[in-house]
């Protein structure tokens, strides 16, 4: 069964979870398992924490990442010389991120910009556990 594409993935929603990501979400992941959920923040804090991880959209997983831990990335067209060589995806840090991001941090590439958003928010996850 496919997911929605809107949505984070189980395993980066879980590592985001341990992390401390608890905003209300749309969806919740049950194991491998997403299904639409309304329940409040503390209601889930309270009855599901242990069973049940919130499924963030892409945006709600990168807000989170400028709001709670200073980071801000891009994902844009890679171009190569001129407009019309665009050779792939890429995903960028930007000014007024922390010194945790750099531009090595960075991979190119990448087939569409929804492969460039997943492996850019493996890479902040990455980052947010080594600190």
């Amino acid at each position: 069964m496919k997911t929605d594409k809107e949505f984070v993935p189980y395993q980066q929603s879980l590592d985001m979870k341990e992390l401390g990501f608890d905003a209300q979400c749309l969806k919740l992941w049950e194991k491998t398992i997403l299904f639409t959920s309304l329940v409040d923040t503390s209601e889930f804090k309270r009855v599901v924490a242990e069973r049940y991880c919130p499924a963030p959209t892409f945006s709600q997983a990168f807000r989170w990442f400028r709001e709670k831990h200073g980071i801000f990335v891009s994902i844009v067209p890679n171009r190569y010389g001129s407009l019309d060589s665009f050779i792939g995806w890429i995903y960028v840090p930007l000014n007024g991120s922390t010194k945790d991001i750099n531009v090595g941090d960075y991979k190119i590439g990448f087939n569409t910009p929804e492969e460039a958003e997943l492996e850019c928010l493996k890479k902040l996850i990455e980052i947010t556990k080594k600190k």
